[in-house]
This record gives structure tokens, C-alpha cells and sequence, in this order.
């Protein structure tokens, strides 16, 4: 058998494209919530979160950006929307689009619950100068803990 060559090509994010930019003076604290809206990228988790943390800090808005998987979950998004009107949101959007919820965020949220590899979009939001609130999962916390 001949003998095969690989080579290791880590995860990366290109920096000329994503990168933080200036925000103006605002008061109001952006969360973000780039991910599926679905069991194993930690919807109930956050949605668990969400009405005590909106109670609580008048000041914070939340931006849910991914699909919804399952009737519950669009349910329960609806529930929260109709709770705090133009505070959270839910939006669906391209792959490349992204990058503006990225940029306009403060925090973003990684909640996984199951197992995951590299979490693109915590790298993204990272190079995008977001603090990130993340489940203890092996690969993400990795990667808090390097500087990318």
C-alpha cells in the first residue's frame, strides 16, 4: 500500500472580513444567539435564562439568529418575543450575512448541550471582539482559551 500524506488544516476565520468595528456609545447591551434554535445547540437553556435576565437588565436586547427546529421551539420564540416586544428578535439569514449580527453584538451565546466539534461561529464572534458565554464542551472552551 502506498504511503498517504495529510496535513492538518486547522479551523480559521478570515480576518480581513470578520473583525470588530467600532460601536457607537450606546447603553443598551446586544445578546446574541447565532445558532440553530434547537435542543442540542442549547435553545431551552438560554430560553430558561432569557425572562429573568430581560427582568432583570431593562438595558439588554437578544437576537436569536439560526432556523427553528420543532413546533416547541417556535412556540416558545413567539413566547418570548410577545413578552418583550422590540427587545428580542428572530431572524433567519444567510451563511454571509452573519457577520452584522456579529458585529453589532456584545455578548454572544454557545450554549451546546450535546458534544460538538470547532464551533465556527464562536470563533467568528470572537475575532468579531464578543465576549462569549459557552457550555463547558471540551472544543469550545478549548478555543476560549487560545487566543485566535
Amino acid at each position: 500500500m502506498k504511503e498517504r500524506r495529510m496535513s492538518y488544516i486547522p479551523n480559521y476565520v478570515d480576518t480581513t472580513v470578520y473583525r470588530p468595528v467600532v460601536k457607537k456609545n450606546d447603553e443598551r447591551i446586544k445578546v446574541l444567539f447565532p445558532r440553530r434554535l434547537s435542543s442540542e445547540r442549547g435553545y431551552w437553556l438560554t430560553s430558561r435564562a432569557v425572562v429573568p435576565i430581560m427582568k432583570k437588565y431593562p438595558h439588554v436586547d437578544i437576537d436569536f439568529v439560526g432556523f427553528i427546529h420543532g413546533d416547541k421551539i417556535a412556540d416558545d420564540i413567539k413566547r418570548l418575543i410577545s413578552l418583550f416586544p422590540n427587545r428580542i428578535h428572530h431572524y433567519v439569514v444567510e451563511p454571509d450575512e452573519m457577520i452584522r449580527f456579529y458585529q453589532k453584538a456584545d455578548i454572544s451565546l454557545i450554549p451546546t448541550e450535546y458534544s460538538e466539534g470547532t464551533s465556527l461561529s464562536c470563533l467568528e464572534v470572537q475575532v468579531c471582539g464578543n465576549t462569549v458565554i459557552a457550555t463547558n464542551n471540551r472544543r469550545i472552551a478549548e478555543f476560549n482559551y487560545r487566543r485566535v
